[in-house]
């Protein structure tokens, strides 16, 4: 009888380390996962947003030298606003599955100040251009805060080995 009460003690004890190290492996698999796919959705956003800073610097230094694009060159541009701004309205639309609220709010605000009419063509290029580098700005550091690992008390015993 004792030493089915082992056996039983033994198989317990089995079972449960067994459950909660599948358990923790499946969180932690879970995680990284859900984190990989936030750090691709950012890496894109900041690219689009990087690709329409450069279109509008183009177009700003073209205007202010008052120099004439070539055709090639207009027909990158426009592929480059079109794309880019594109991938930004989407993100805007899907934004609230994998960004905070507050890149939400920075992305709405970027969109809005797009519908923004103005005088001269210059003074357009200018204030999305302005406006771009505002939300690129707030984006970058928002990025680095939402995405920063958090320290569990578990992950710090499994790093050093405990």
């Amino acid at each position: 009888m004792d030493l089915f009460l082992e056996i039983l003690k033994l198989a317990t004890v089995g079972l449960i380390s067994g459950f909660f190290a599948a358990n923790m492996a499946t969180r932690l698999h879970i995680n990284k996962k859900w984190w990989e796919l936030r750090v691709e959705a950012y890496k894109s956003l900041i690219e689009a947003l990087a690709d329409l800073n450069y279109y509008y610097g183009t177009r700003i230094s073209a205007e202010v030298h008052g120099r004439e694009l070539k055709k090639e060159e207009e027909t990158e541009l426009k592929k480059i606003l079109d794309d880019n701004y594109y991938k930004v309205k989407k993100t805007v639309y899907s934004g609230g599955f994998l960004f905070s609220d507050a890149v939400h709010e920075a992305l709405r605000d970027f969109m809005k100040f797009k519908n923004i009419n103005h005088e001269f063509y210059v003074d357009y290029l200018i204030d999305n251009s302005s406006a771009v580098n505002d939300c690129l700005d707030k984006i970058v550091l928002l990025a680095k805060k939402d995405l920063s690992i958090k320290d569990n008390i578990w992950f710090k015993f499994l790093r050093i080995g405990i």
